[in-house]
């Protein structure tokens, strides 16, 4: 790899597969979202590498363990890959989110560590997110932002139409598939099953 590939920053819970309000705590809980496997095909026909950075703050609450999180990524990487698509690399915070920890979002250290590990620049980056704080990690570090309406993403566009005026994504979309249309500057199609 060097510094001209290109890259996506992707959230997981509710961009990826489907959030839960009791968090994702095994495979079994995992639903992956049909439009984001399609994304991820789309991304990798273009050469565009994805990379994963997420809040898994079920390790720090004890609801999952280290191992039962490596096997979960371990399997959707796998998924992603068997719908033709792939996930580069996986980045994630499994502290609790009163740890004050600088790697969970809105904070910058896995970004940057990614970064470094991949020789990707920020500033020609993207972070594809469903939440507020997605939408603000990206802004702190220069990337272009979007903001997917899966998961969490009708309510934190609520959000941030309301109380969150300064976080402003640089595109709204649907869901994985549209935002990959959109970074690849292709026409934006609705996603059909």
């Amino acid at each position: 790899m060097n510094r001209h590939d290109k890259f996506v920053f992707l959230d997981r819970d509710g961009v990826i597969n489907e959030d839960r309000d009791d968090y994702v705590k095994s495979w079994d809980e995992m639903v992956v979202i049909p439009a984001a496997m399609a994304g991820l095909k789309l991304l990798h026909q273009h050469r565009i590498r994805a990379i994963v950075i997420t809040n898994q703050s079920g390790i720090g609450r004890g609801l999952i363990t280290e191992s039962g999180l490596q096997e979960m990524h371990h399997n959707l990487r796998k998924t992603g890959t068997a719908c033709g698509g792939q996930i580069e690399a996986i980045y994630y915070c499994p502290h609790h989110p009163d740890a004050g920890c600088p790697c969970r979002k809105p904070g910058s250290a896995l970004f940057l560590q990614a970064a470094q590990e991949h020789g990707i620049g920020l500033d020609r980056t993207c972070y594809v997110g469903d939440s507020v704080k997605d939408i603000r990690a990206g802004q702190a570090l220069g990337m272009k932002t979007v903001l997917v309406l899966t998961g969490k993403g009708k309510r934190s566009l609520e959000r941030l139409a309301t109380t969150d005026l300064d976080a402003r994504p640089g595109a709204v979309v649907n869901d994985l598939w549209e935002a990959a249309c959109l970074i690849l500057d292709l026409p934006v199609t609705h996603y059909a099953h």
